[in-house]
C-alpha cells in the first residue's frame, strides 16, 4: 500500500493547466478535504465521494486490470493519476526543495567528479559551503557527490579540498525538473501534456 501512496499524481489548476506532481497520498488528502477533484479518464470531475460511488460496483472492478487500486474497508477504487484544484492557481514556477528533484536536477551525478548512477545510495547530499561553516540545506548550497569525493571533501570548502563543481547549484524551475523527467510520463497524463515539451533537453 505505501509504494502505490507514493507514486505520482498531476495537478492541474482550474484552467486545466500542469501545475505540479504530488505524491497519491497527497492527492487522496486534497480530494477528500474537498480542494480537488479526481479527473477521471472519460473526464468528467468527480469527489472523494463520487469517486468511491462510481467504483463501487463490483462489476467495475474489471476496469481495473491495468490500474493500481486502494482498498478500504468496504470498498476498492483505483489510484487517482490526474486531479484538479478546486481554485483558480497559479502555474508553479519553482518546484520543491525535495530529495527526488536534487537527483533529477543533478542528473544522478557526483558534482565534483561526474560519476553517474541511478543508484541513489551511492550519493550523499553536500553542503558546498559545509554546515559547521553556517551552510544551509538549500538549492543553492546543496549538490550531489559520490561517497568517494565527499569523503575527499569532508568539511572543507570545494576550493580548500582543490575540488571543482562540475555546475554551480541552483533552484531549478518546475518547469526544468519536469523536462528532466524522460519518457516515463503516465499515459492518461499525456492528455494534459505536450510530449514534445517534455521530452526537450533543457540547458541553463
Amino acid at each position: 500500500m505505501e509504494s502505490v501512496l507514493s507514486n505520482k499524481v498531476l495537478v492541474l489548476n482550474k484552467s486545466w493547466q500542469a501545475i505540479d506532481m504530488i505524491t497519491v497520498k497527497e492527492a487522496i488528502s486534497k480530494v477528500f478535504a474537498n480542494t480537488a477533484k479526481v479527473v477521471g479518464r472519460d473526464y468528467s470531475l468527480y469527489s472523494f465521494e463520487e469517486w468511491v460511488d462510481n467504483w463501487s460496483d463490483a462489476a467495475m472492478y474489471q476496469e481495473m486490470s491495468d490500474r493500481q487500486t486502494i482498498k478500504g474497508d468496504d470498498f476498492q477504487i483505483p489510484i487517482p493519476e490526474v486531479i484538479v484544484n478546486n481554485f483558480k492557481g497559479f502555474r508553479r514556477n519553482t518546484c520543491r526543495f525535495s530529495r527526488r528533484n536534487l537527483f533529477l536536477r543533478d542528473d544522478h551525478s557526483c558534482q565534483y567528479c561526474g560519476y553517474h548512477s541511478e543508484d541513489r545510495r551511492k550519493f550523499n547530499l553536500d553542503h558546498v559551503i559545509p554546515k559547521s561553516r553556517g551552510g544551509l540545506m538549500t538549492w543553492d548550497n546543496i549538490v550531489l557527490s559520490c561517497v568517494k569525493c565527499n569523503s575527499k571533501k569532508g568539511n572543507r570548502t570545494p576550493e580548500e579540498a582543490s575540488m571543482t563543481l562540475k555546475s554551480k547549484p541552483y533552484k531549478p524551475t518546475w518547469s526544468q525538473i519536469r523536462g528532466k523527467i524522460g519518457n516515463n510520463i503516465p499515459e492518461f497524463w499525456k492528455s494534459f501534456i505536450d510530449v514534445a515539451y517534455w521530452n526537450v533537453e533543457l540547458k541553463d
